[in-house]
């Protein structure tokens, strides 16, 4: 946009009237913003709960099965003989060198209550956590590290699911406020709300095609809380009382999903133990889900017509239901994990059980405290942990609890599971317990996990606001880790805990950067008594010692192509606008910008990715509220760190720095900081050359921006 149409220009900031000058507004229109171990010590295989029961103990499953043995199998672990043998021991290795194997969690973070809800994606790197109170806080995965980024108050009451999409690009929240959230999660943004007129259960992701076409939707099954309907809704609906379809499969409540992708099915688990599967087949129709008989040739197809030939009604012989369901990758195995402790892992084209697996608390070795031995647990301790098992299997039976959900690793080839002695690797083929995680960690009992198996983000603009501007350290720490680039990470929340946990393959004294071995130095008190941010973003303080970045940081460096500008920030006057100013900062947004309008004896201009003050917005979209407070700082000197704006409460990415006393500015635009050091720097950006719109005539570039924790030296707390 020309500067000559000054009726939709962006308000920088504003020489004083009786002053003339040739721009006393800025050209620019949206936002103008220019001032917008391995565990060596597993456990023997079925002494501590893993009991094995095949298939092969139901009369006929073993001749059934036999003739789809290399169909069913986990690709990674087979059962043969002789070389197969040693090829499956190799395979085994290779797929544990994948997953976390220390003893003790590395890391654990906080919310304000107890933490009942997990997710991770693997395409994003991120972690979503959720709690009792509503709250869902997104965290990044960064190289050895986890970055808290961004909380949301999704919902009014307790969070009743947390899902995430296929393709990990997007999450949906569910909350006895009967509302459905979806978020994106590379931006952290929230993109859609789903008013529900029912109280919402499970919920699962699927899609409306089997195949990647151009048509395929992303859809979201969520149960009704109360009875055994499920709704089916596209994830951009607005109107919850008119889902796409309603699956009317049970007469009791759901309480467990599953999407399996490769099978283009879903599974579902009631309150009474039974178990249904349900397609739309090759149609792509979203209002008609069926069966999954032979009708729907290469697509969900299983090996039965009738349920009376499977093993599905185990769950209800056992007078149990499933808490929660997982696949493997391949669509091959499901896994069912029950409200009495057991884990029933089915053949998904057959329906007959491949597995059993016990932890429940009437285990014959319980009470003789010879599952305690076999792990190298004090008997008193052990018993402790019985007493605690207890309580944790009545909540979670009811919800109240995250439930012990067993998960499939990538290759198909161990499930993950939470028990009292630790998180369990068990491998799927023979039942036996491979590693045990956390099993002297004597305070917690883990639940509610999610799998990561991804190769986190190497951003350096993130690690250089952890790390300070000097992150020659950290590439070379990053080039002597690339061999290993894949992090694994079983994330965890614990019965009536507020934290979760992050169990890696580093012990927590491993990473040299750690302060300690000590819990202080792995429990990060990252939790404030106050929420700044009332939902739309969280600033909890952290120790950098911690790995973890301060949200609201106290001092930027912007490094020019002229020289540095070391400003120190004011979060406790601004605290929204200096997370907006840092976060920015941390993606990089600000990388290359140029100073796009200079005057001198006034100000310098920056922070718009288009270069003319037409441009930006805030890291949560749009533009966010004024920050006056004139009593403790105003515009009264040179050097000032202000947000451009285009009028009251408009402020987006686009910030500027005085060059004098400007007090006609006070109570118009939200100061956040000031430069202490290359003022100098400053002087000789304002005196560059600019053209009849104040753009230099050669561009004077943001290179980055660096921001810490701490002030800048000399400068005070």
């Amino acid at each position: 946009m020309g500067s000559g149409d000054e009726s939709s220009d962006d308000e920088g900031p504003r020489l004083p009237q009786p002053v003339k000058t040739k721009a006393s507004a800025p050209s620019g229109g949206d936002q103008g913003h220019a001032a917008k171990n391995h565990n060596a010590a597993a456990a023997s295989d079925q002494q501590n709960g893993a009991v094995a029961n095949e298939e092969s103990a139901k009369s006929g499953a073993a001749s059934q099965d036999a003739t789809h043995d290399k169909d069913e199998a986990p690709e990674a672990i087979s059962s043969g003989r002789g070389k197969k043998r040693k090829r499956s021991a190799a395979l085994e290795k290779v797929y544990l060198d994948r997953l976390p194997c220390a003893d003790l969690y590395e890391k654990s973070y906080m919310h304000k209550t107890q933490v009942t809800h997990t997710a991770v994606s693997a395409a994003c790197s991120f972690i979503v956590t959720g709690s009792d109170d509503g709250q869902v806080r997104f965290w990044k995965i960064m190289p050895a590290r986890v970055e808290f980024v961004k909380t949301y108050q999704a919902h009014a009451e307790a969070l009743t699911a947390l899902s995430m999409s296929l393709d990990g690009k997007r999450l949906c929240s569910a909350g006895l406020d009967n509302t459905l959230k979806v978020f994106d999660v590379a931006g952290f943004d929230m993109t859609n709300i789903i008013a529900l007129d029912f109280a919402p259960g499970p919920v699962t992701w699927l899609r409306s095609h089997p195949r990647s076409v151009a048509t395929n939707r992303h859809l979201i099954a969520v149960a009704h809380r109360d009875n055994g309907t499920i709704a089916i809704f596209d994830h951009e609906s607005t109107d919850g009382a008119h889902p796409l379809a309603k699956i009317d499969l049970h007469r009791a409540p759901v309480t467990a999903l599953c999407f399996l992708p490769e099978r283009h099915c879903v599974v579902s688990a009631d309150a009474q133990g039974f178990v249904e599967f349900w397609t739309n087949g090759t149609s792509g129709d979203t209002s008609s889900f069926q069966f999954p008989d032979r009708a729907h040739a290469g697509v969900g197809t299983v090996r039965f017509s009738r349920k009376i030939e499977t093993d599905l009604f185990e769950l209800n012989k056992r007078k149990t239901f499933a808490l929660g369901a997982s696949a493997s990758a391949d669509g091959k195995l499901l896994a069912l994990s029950c409200a009495n402790g057991e884990v029933i892992v089915f053949r998904f084209a057959t329906g007959k059980l491949k597995l059993v697996i016990t932890e429940s608390l009437a285990r014959k070795d319980l009470d003789d405290g010879a599952a305690g031995a076999a792990q190298g647990i004090d008997p008193v301790d052990f018993g402790r942990r019985v007493a605690i098992e207890r309580k944790y299997a009545a909540k979670a039976a009811t919800g109240a609890a995250p439930p012990s959900v067993a998960l499939f690793d990538e290759a198909g080839a161990f499930l993950v599971l939470p028990t009292m002695e630790g998180i369990k690797l068990i491998n799927v083929e023979t039942g036996a317990t491979t590693r045990v995680l956390g099993r002297l960690e004597s305070s917690e009992r883990f639940a509610g996990i999610a799998l990561y198996q991804g190769v986190p983000d190497r951003n350096y603009q993130m690690q250089r606001a952890l790390h300070g501007a000097d992150t020659s350290a950290l590439k070379n720490k990053s080039s002597a880790n690339a061999a290993n680039a894949v992090d694994p990470i079983i994330v965890s929340a614990a019965f009536d805990k507020q934290r979760f946990y992050l169990f890696t393959r580093r012990e927590p004294a491993a990473d040299d950067d750690a302060p300690s071995h000590s819990s202080a130095g792995r429990d990060v008190f990252n939790e404030k008594p106050i929420n700044l941010l009332g939902g739309s973003g969280a600033g909890g303080d952290r120790d950098a010692g911690l790995q973890v970045t301060q949200v609201l940081a106290r001092s930027a460096t912007i490094h020019t192509s002229m020289g540095d500008l070391v400003a120190e920030l004011f979060p406790d006057v601004a605290p929204l606008t200096v997370e907006n100013f840092s976060t920015h900062a941390k993606r990089g947004y600000y990388d290359n910008l140029t100073f796009h309008r200079i005057i001198k004896d006034f100000m310098i201009q920056g922070g718009d990715p288009k270069g003319n003050g037409t441009g930006g917005e805030s890291i949560w979209g749009g533009t966010f509220a004024d920050e006056f407070d004139t009593k403790r700082l105003r515009h009264d000197r040179p050097f000032t760190l202000s947000m451009a704006n285009a009028g009251p409460s408009t402020n987006g990415s686009q910030f500027f720095i005085t060059t004098k006393e400007t007090p006609w500015l006070d109570g118009k635009h939200t100061i956040f900081g000031r430069v202490v050091k290359g003022m100098d720097v400053a002087r000789e950006i304002e005196s560059v050359k600019v053209d009849r719109n104040d753009k230099p005539l050669i561009p004077v570039k943001i290179l980055s921006i660096s921001v810490a924790l701490a002030p800048p030296t000399g400068t005070g707390s």
